[in-house]
């Protein structure tokens, strides 16, 4: 299991410009002044160093403890979530570094009980509050720039996603108008009651449950039919079994990819355009592997 993508780290590495930024700009706020001088700029480098180790080990941790490896396939309440987690766990870590690091930068490890004592050398914890304040801040920035960075990359994989698919069904469709075969083989869907529709399986255009019927759309000749029955989804299925051309695409919907001439949406759960109606079918997010496997266009 690959706990972190390669593209997350270089994302990470992107944020700490921003986190960077961040820390030059507060300085105003702990030094009265604001100056820039090679012990500040080497300090804050050092700091945004460590704090993308941490992220990306502290990421490491919690896919490993979630068994949920970071991917940007994944919704953005999943990921704003993921992130969450992260910084629950980098925050506190980043904070003690954070507290110790600015004495021994500025001063040397012999100073490093200056984290815990004021300006007239009595025993303070506003350097703890303050370091504390700052990484939550810097957190909230660095999250907030993954967040976006991630979504930008996550919109450009759906599209890419979205591409594969339609590139399949269309090479499916060309190869389907290639066959050369005069065979029409000619099916009865029974219902429950004496309801029947004898039908060529090619020609049926999807079916979809409501309540206790089926409303069956098909091709008689150039027209488009319905057909309504009195049956489940699942014994329907099980007589089309034999035909792999239709997939379970949603509890509700059995279609055939064939006819299928769009899909929009994303991984979430895809909408398809449906040749000869203005249906919009769901597939819905348990279903979208196998849809994709059905039209060949598997990650």
């Amino acid at each position: 299991m690959k706990l972190i993508p390669s593209q997350l780290i270089k994302d990470s590495c992107l944020s700490m410009v921003a986190y960077m930024m961040l820390i030059l700009a507060l300085h105003p706020v702990y030094f009265g002044e604001y100056r820039i001088t090679e012990t500040i700029i080497r300090l804050t480098t050092i700091q945004a160093a460590v704090s993308c180790v941490i992220i990306i080990i502290c990421t490491a941790i919690v896919s490993k403890i979630t068994h949920k490896p970071f991917s940007y396939a994944d919704s953005l309440s999943v990921r704003c979530r993921q992130f969450l987690y992260i910084s629950l766990l980098c925050v506190p870590i980043m904070t003690i570094f954070l507290l110790f690091s600015n004495p021994i930068v500025l001063y040397g490890f012999d100073y490093l009980d200056y984290a815990f004592l004021d300006h007239d050398g009595t025993f303070t914890l506003k350097w703890l509050y303050a370091c504390l304040a700052a990484c939550i801040t810097g957190d909230l920035v660095v999250c907030i720039v993954l967040i976006t960075i991630s979504e930008i990359r996550h919109k450009n994989l759906m599209m890419k996603e979205l591409e594969d698919i339609n590139n399949a069904l269309a090479l499916g469709h060309e190869a389907k108008v290639k066959e050369e075969s005069d065979h029409e083989e000619m099916i009865t869907l029974k219902g429950d009651s004496r309801e029947s529709l004898t039908v060529n399986p090619n020609d049926i255009v999807y079916i979809e449950s409501v309540a206790n019927y089926l409303n069956i759309i098909y091709y008689n000749d150039s027209d488009i039919c319905q057909k309504r029955l009195r049956s489940s989804l699942r014994d329907i299925e099980e007589m089309l079994s034999q035909h792999p051309f239709f997939v379970h695409i949603h509890r509700a919907f059995l279609v055939n990819i064939n006819f299928i001439t769009q899909v929009t949406g994303n991984a979430a759960g895809y909408k398809l355009q449906i040749f000869g109606t203005e249906k919009i079918l769901p597939v819905s997010k348990s279903n979208v592997a196998l849809f994709k496997s059905k039209i060949g266009s598997e990650e």
